[in-house]
């Protein structure tokens, strides 16, 4: 197998790691920068940190943001400093390092990362969501295999979808957004202690915890039907915790009516272990694009 390199970019971790390889393969540090220029050099460092190995094929990226995978740009990666301009990442990063590079959403990387990992002790699973929980919300939807995107790049984008069940406003101009009400940023700004907190034993606010989980019950349902997966997956910084929780939330709602049971029966909601690494794991799956967008700067710092 060529050796290939996956990147995990979170807005307060970065996570480098060589596939295959072992756990020595691998470098975690704090992200510590902000800014498009500053992100590339500071990948490209981490990668450098790297034991010495094979020469890999391709190093993959997963990043937030809006990313156009065949331009390999991302924009308004807001909590990276990346604002609506088109950053031109893979450019940049493939003349810094010598190799083709590829990036992708980090949510879509991470569901990328969880089916290779669910398939491969599942041969049965070809379709699955990946709903990740943290700062804010989102989905990955892999189908017979393969990551679907959708016409405007934006399937599984379900953090603005209108499932909060309440007026409560939303940075993206509408009301009552899921992100909105059960997002890490929100929740951050009303809970005490923090997002993580309000899952912990007790909760510091079991009303509000409720109210989140039946949120995120109702967007799993949503999502099983509108994709039908063979399995959805809770991950992001925060799903995990509240599994349990929504598990429940879910659980009533899918028994108050029949094709409810029927849409959720069996044990179709999981999460996975943390050392499943889907983030980086799914970025090496990543395949570079022939048409990165133009990089006029050579990637020197600007």
């Amino acid at each position: 197998m060529t050796s290939r390199i996956g990147v995990d970019v979170g807005g307060t971790t970065l996570r480098v790691r060589r596939y295959p390889g072992t756990q020595d393969d691998r470098v975690e540090e704090p992200t510590g920068v902000v800014g498009g220029e500053a992100v590339a050099e500071r990948i490209a460092l981490l990668v450098g940190q790297l034991p010495p190995g094979e020469r890999p094929s391709v190093v993959g990226i997963g990043i937030p943001g809006l990313v156009d995978p065949v331009a390999g740009t991302v924009r308004h990666a807001v909590n990276l400093g990346i604002d609506g301009a088109p950053f031109p990442l893979a450019g940049r990063l493939s003349r810094r390092l010598g190799l083709p590079v590829a990036v992708e959403n980090d949510v879509r990387t991470a569901a990328l990362g969880a089916f290779q990992y669910l398939a491969e002790r599942l041969p049965e699973v070809r379709d699955i969501v990946y709903l990740s929980v943290g700062t804010g919300i989102s989905a990955g939807v892999v189908i017979d295999g393969r990551l679907h995107r959708g016409r405007h790049g934006i399937a599984g984008e379900i953090g603005h979808a209108p499932l909060g069940g309440d007026s409560t406003p939303c940075r993206c101009g509408l009301a009552g957004c899921l992100e909105a009400v059960a997002g890490g940023r929100a929740l951050d700004e009303v809970v005490p202690g923090g997002a993580h907190q309000l899952f912990a034993e007790p909760s510091p606010d079991q009303m509000r915890r409720d109210s989140v989980a039946d949120a995120l019950a109702r967007a799993l349902y949503v999502l099983a039907i509108a994709y039908d997966p063979d399995i959805l997956v809770i991950g992001g910084g925060i799903g995990p915790d509240a599994a349990p929780t929504v598990r429940k939330a879910l659980a009533a709602l899918s028994a108050s009516s029949p094709f409810g049971e029927a849409v959720l029966a069996g044990d179709r909601v999981t999460t996975l272990p943390p050392d499943a690494e889907v983030g980086t794991a799914g970025a090496a799956l990543l395949e570079p694009s022939s048409a990165p967008a133009d990089d006029p700067q050579g990637g020197e710092q600007s």
